[in-house]
């Protein structure tokens, strides 16, 4: 099947452009215009991996490298640790007054 050549090629990991907006948007906000997914897809691409040989755009999916995939799951993982401590932080704030 299709899925099967893509991970012998390379490309482990894929993503239809609606769930990797949806996914990732939170990382990169910046670059999203509420416009089709496919759209807001490159700017988030472009900014989270600099290097294009890490990343590909088919005519309904974005396939990643693993090496990409990690570091976007990495990023994505510390930007909600930083958030959950910034909740936290105010909500301890405002139990305190």
């Amino acid at each position: 099947t299709e899925t099967v050549r893509a991970r012998r090629a390379g490309w482990p990991v894929s993503h239809t452009f609606t769930e990797f907006v949806n996914r990732y948007s939170e990382i990169y906000f910046k670059a999203i215009k509420k416009r089709a997914p496919v759209s807001d897809c490159m700017p988030i691409l472009e900014a989270m991996l600099k290097d294009p040989l890490n990343w590909r755009m088919g005519h309904t999916k974005v396939f990643l490298r693993d090496q990409a995939s990690s570091f976007m799951e990495d990023r994505l993982k510390s930007h909600r640790q930083q958030c959950k401590l910034l909740l936290q932080a105010m909500v301890r704030s405002t139990l305190q007054r």
